[in-house]
């Protein structure tokens, strides 16, 4: 049996972090507050065209929650490396929606892969920049965030 959880919606504010640059992470049913190590930080994302979702399918180990999804990102002018710098970490995203609600998507026990592509386009004025992938498995759905 599967079921499906709605898409995270209108997602305004893309932010990921590599799940080991997490100090604590804790998890109360549906909702989550974490701390990040000195010196660590976000990394905010210029994305476009947000595309987040979270299926629940029942296994034998119980319900997991399989994630899917993918975002663009332009090129800026003088960047060699972008998002590139994180390529093959474990990840976890912070997705912000259009109602203001913030949630936590991967855990440091579950986190996702981001797998990115450098778009260049044939035409002048087409988008240039990174397709990206996410995919991962959680024993959870999104997490909203709520300060500790």
């Amino acid at each position: 049996m599967s079921t499906e959880n709605a898409p995270l919606g209108s997602i305004t504010l893309l932010k990921m972090i590599p799940s080991q640059y997490l100090s604590t992470f804790t998890r109360t049913r549906t909702r989550c507050s974490l701390t990040l190590r000195e010196g660590a930080s976000w990394i905010e994302l210029r994305a476009r065209d947000i595309d987040i979702s979270i299926t629940g399918k029942d296994s034998d180990a119980g319900l997991i929650y399989n994630v899917s999804g993918s975002f663009r990102c332009p090129k800026t002018s003088g960047q060699s490396l972008g998002i590139l710098e994180v390529y093959g970490r474990d990840m976890m995203l912070l997705c912000e929606t259009a109602s203001e609600d913030i949630y936590i998507v991967g855990t440091p026990h579950c986190p996702l892969t981001i797998v990115e592509s450098l778009v260049t386009p044939s035409v002048m004025a087409s988008f240039s920049g990174y397709s990206c992938s996410v995919s991962g498995s959680q024993m959870h759905p999104q997490l909203l965030l709520v300060t500790p």
